[in-house]
């Protein structure tokens, strides 16, 4: 009788130890809320599913029940209370905003607004970035371009026309979506009709290229070859290095202002790859002089 009242002992100290556990990790542990979907549209957020019968499904919204015909709920999600505000950028750098429903294996279902019953699939392999925080675009581009620089009044230097090749970086601001902002520098070395005389110019300039359409309208995936061309004209202003060497093996280092206009004609060839053609005009002037010149290039623009 002594071991039999022993065990019972232990037994019910196992009961009570098992129950004080329960109820700690219960309240270190908070039920989670769910969601329900409705045809409708509707989002139920921070909601409990209290019950469900094949029929109707019973939910706790701030304290009060409420009961909902199974035919007019689209889906339920357990322990996830809030819809998730997301912005994917596309791979043809569309910045879609939305609410995430949930996420397959192959695509990612939204809703542009959070009470629409209109969803939309977009596949994962067409997503390039996915943000709870707003993604600013703004669609850095490299370019090389080769160009040709013809004096018009380098007078008693008769500088001979010399090739004269660009790098440039770009960038597109995002408030304004006919422009695109660029630094630009480059090289020519243009040797002189009189025996021994060169001058080199080496420019570095930010610059404006302003488009008769929206960029954008020339990538994705319009297969119209027409769609593909774009007009714009740019305008920039900047720094030049002059190098000239005189006759007599003498070389003359000068900084001068420099400043171009001109205009641009561009077809994308893919929705990264833009190939241009532009011609503009060149000033480079100093305290005593002013040199125009006339530059035709072909540019090749890569977005990354």
């Amino acid at each position: 009788m002594l071991f039999i009242r022993i065990r019972y002992i232990v037994y019910r100290k196992k009961i009570r130890t098992g129950a004080q556990a329960a109820l700690f990790c219960t309240l270190l542990w908070p039920l989670r809320a769910d969601m329900v979907y409705l045809q409708s549209g509707e989002v139920l957020e921070s909601v409990k599913i209290s019950g469900a019968n094949p029929s109707v499904t019973t939910v706790s919204v701030g304290g009060q029940t409420r009961q909902i015909s199974n035919k007019d709920i689209l889906r339920t999600r357990y322990g996830q209370d809030l819809m998730e505000k997301v912005y994917i950028q596309t791979e043809s750098d569309e910045v879609i905003e939305g609410y995430l429903i949930e996420q397959e294996t192959e695509h990612i279902l939204i809703r542009r607004t959070k009470n629409s019953a209109a969803e939309e699939k977009i596949p994962k392999s067409l997503i390039n970035k996915m943000s709870s925080k707003k993604i600013v675009p703004y669609y850095p581009e490299i370019g090389i371009a080769a160009g040709y620089r013809i004096f018009l009044n380098s007078g008693g230097s008769a500088l001979k026309p010399a090739f004269a090749p660009t790098l440039s970086y770009a960038l597109h601001p995002p408030w304004f979506k006919n422009m695109i902002l660029f630094g630009e520098a480059g090289f020519a070395d243009h040797q002189s009709s009189n025996t021994g005389q060169s001058l080199q110019v080496i420019p570095a300039s930010l610059n404006a290229l302003l488009f008769a359409a929206p960029w954008s309208r020339i990538f994705g995936d319009n297969t119209k070859w027409s769609k593909r061309f774009v007009t714009g004209l740019r305008i920039g202003a900047g720094a030049t290095m002059l190098r000239f060497t005189t006759g007599e093996g003498e070389t003359l280092n000068q900084i001068a202002f420099f400043f171009s206009a001109g205009a641009i004609e561009e077809f994308a060839l893919t929705p990264w790859t833009t190939l241009a053609l532009e011609v503009r005009y060149e000033g480079i002037m100093d305290k005593s002089a002013m040199l125009h010149s006339i530059v035709p290039a072909f540019l090749l623009r890569y977005r990354y």
